[in-house]
């Protein structure tokens, strides 16, 4: 076997990466609530853009398990992802890696290996 095939009786150790997302946003909805829960809140310095100074800011955790965290993730779940910048690379550049994907004349991933 080449160093491109794996071993199907090892079989592949890594959760699928939507279990993985699901996993880790379940996680940071409920560490929000724990920490809105104690009451945690955090100072730092923020720029005020009309007298150009450092003013200190505080911030209270927000709880997502709430009526307004889940309507807050709701109502910003599309300007989220719209404004998140690899979202936009990936909607520009996966049209052109499928369009070359289709008269590339082998696979990138066994390049190395003469069984590919």
């Amino acid at each position: 076997m080449g160093p491109c095939r794996h071993s199907p009786a090892r079989g592949n150790k890594v959760p699928h990466p939507v279990v993985i997302f699901l996993a880790l946003t379940a996680f940071v909805m409920v560490m929000s609530h724990v920490l809105y829960m104690f009451g945690v809140s955090v100072t730092y310095d923020a720029l005020n853009l009309q007298t150009h100074t450092l003013e200190p800011t505080t911030v209270a955790v927000r709880s997502l398990l709430t009526g307004d965290g889940i309507r807050f993730i709701l109502t910003s779940m599309i300007r989220n992802v719209m404004t998140f910048g690899p979202v936009g690379a990936l909607s520009r550049f996966s049209p052109a890696a499928a369009a070359a994907s289709s008269w590339w004349p082998t696979s990138p991933t066994c390049w190395a290996s003469p069984s590919c």
